[in-house]
Order: structure tokens, then sequence, then C-alpha cells
């Protein structure tokens, strides 16, 4: 499933290369955040019971319009919440945001840095794929298209409060009988730039 090497699920960047951003965002930008999150995090048993709800015609503007924020969220496979999910405050978030042709670029902030940094390196610019929301019948998801050929989608379950629940099928399918995982995110307004100018 080539999605799980892209970050609309952010996977933990523990280990890969990150580079400090070159304008970061107000020094309570963490701070903020995490008063964000206390106030609009879904506890784990309100999670696992959310059914599929109504979305917008047009939710492509609003995936644009912010950053993203990983609060977690719940992993099938292995029958658990994800580290720090309702429980304690976070080290590290991990951040989305659409960049040009409905691609995505990643960042992170990391409690023992204090600041901002990226994983968004040249090389990887060609393989990124598009995501772009849809209405499949009574399904609303997140197409991800890779070259223009070969598509797998992410189905979305509710956007409430700034809040985003989508679950991640087993096989990149819309007909996928299993998840694999149930993704938490939290809309953050843009408070830093970054531009793939700064990959020299």
């Amino acid at each position: 499933m080539k999605f799980y090497y892209y970050i609309f699920f952010v996977l933990p960047i523990f280990g890969v290369a990150q580079i400090e951003i070159k304008n970061q965002p107000s020094s309570n930008w963490y701070e903020t955040t995490w008063a964000m999150h206390q106030e609009k995090k879904i506890k784990g048993d309100s999670l696992l019971k959310m059914k599929a709800s109504a979305f917008s015609d047009n939710f492509q503007d609003t995936l644009r319009k912010y950053d993203w924020v990983d609060l977690g969220g719940y992993l099938y496979v292995d029958k658990h919440f994800s580290v720090w999910y309702d429980t304690e405050r976070p080290m590290q978030y991990d951040v989305f945001r659409f960049a040009d042709g409905d691609t995505i670029i990643n960042f992170s902030y990391n409690t023992g840095n204090n600041y901002i940094t990226h994983t968004n390196f040249k090389d990887t610019y060609w393989m990124l794929p598009t995501y772009t929301f849809k209405k499949i019948g009574p399904a609303n998801v997140i197409e991800l298209c890779y070259q223009k050929t070969s598509k797998e989608v992410i189905k979305l379950i509710s956007y409430k409060n700034g809040v985003l629940v989508y679950d991640i099928p087993m096989n990149g399918k819309l007909t996928d009988k299993k998840i694999f995982r149930r993704c938490v995110y939290m809309a953050r307004k843009k408070e830093f730039t970054w531009s793939k100018a700064e990959n020299k």
C-alpha cells in the first residue's frame, strides 16, 4: 500500500533527517497547539464509535487552508491507540499542509528542539501523490493519485469543530472491509512559511 510511505497519515519521523525551517512560528506555537489539542481531543471510546458523517462540497478548500496537526488515533491491526493519545502531553507534533498541485509537505515540532523542522526532500518530489477530495456514492474520500495512474483512497469519517477523522483502508480501496488505522487531525492556522526554494 503506497500511501504508508507518504504522510497524509503522518508517520513518526524519529531517525529521519530533519532540517530546521528558516521562518519559524511564534515561540508559543507548541503551547497554543497543546491548548487547542486539550480542548478538541476526542476520547478513545467515542472515536471508535464514530460513524461517517456529511462533508461540504468544498472540503478541498478547507484542506488547503490549514495546517493539519496529527493528534494520533487507533491502530486496528495492533488493537491499540497511538502513543500519547488521550493520555499525556505529546513530546512531538507532526504536521502536514497542502502544497502546489495538491501534494503534501510535512513538518514536525519536537519539544527537545523547540522549533519546526521539515522532511521535504527534492529527491522525493516526483513520487508524491496528489490528494483530491471526492464524493463516491454515499462515501466521502480523499483520493491519492500516483503519477496520474495508480489510485488509492482514504475514507473520511468526520470534520467537526476543526477536527478531522478518517480511516485508512487496509489495501487503499473503498471496498475494503478491514481498516488499518483511524486517524485524528486538528486544523491549525498557518503560522510559519516554507518553500521548496529552501531545498537547494
